[in-house]
């Protein structure tokens, strides 16, 4: 899933990666609107979702996080974590594959809080870490039926 700071170019967005990265380090909780349909259907297009920078030894398989990838800032759900070597393995919850292993000078922070028009979700509550960690056990089953059902939707 796409942050939407990513909808700027070049110089731009790149700023605002910065700043979202500074803000994080400095111990500031951040909102921002997410994008894109790679997380859908957990989480749908213009989500606000709260980032909250975390440490690595405290993340869980299942954790949706952030990353810089190619310039741009990606949320995705966390299927495999290698803490001896610190790398991380996402995958995008409507996506086949999963992403390009992460070393922790790409990773930011982690998405602890996903807010709709309509509701409000605490990823960090004993139930959706239960649901989000299956999820991640389950992504490469169902993806093709989340496929399925987008391609419907849409229609």
């Amino acid at each position: 899933m796409t942050l939407l700071v990513n909808s700027n170019t070049g110089i731009e967005s790149q700023k605002l990666v910065e700043a979202l990265k500074e803000s994080l380090l400095n111990g500031v909780s951040v909102k921002i609107k997410l994008g894109g349909n790679s997380m859908w259907p957990f989480i749908k297009q213009d989500t606000e979702a709260t980032i909250k920078k975390t440490e690595f030894k405290d993340l869980k398989i299942g954790d949706i996080i952030v990353f810089s990838s190619s310039k741009k800032l990606i949320a995705h759900r966390i299927i495999k974590l290698k803490k001896g070597i610190n790398e991380i393995v996402t995958k995008g919850d409507n996506e086949f594959f999963c992403d390009k292993k992460i070393g922790l000078v790409f990773f930011h922070g982690k998405i602890i809080m996903l807010k709709t028009k309509t509701k409000t979700i605490n990823l960090d509550s004993n139930f959706y870490r239960n649901f989000n960690f299956f999820l991640a056990k389950m992504t490469y089953v169902f993806t093709p039926f989340y496929r399925l059902i987008f391609k419907i939707s849409i229609k």
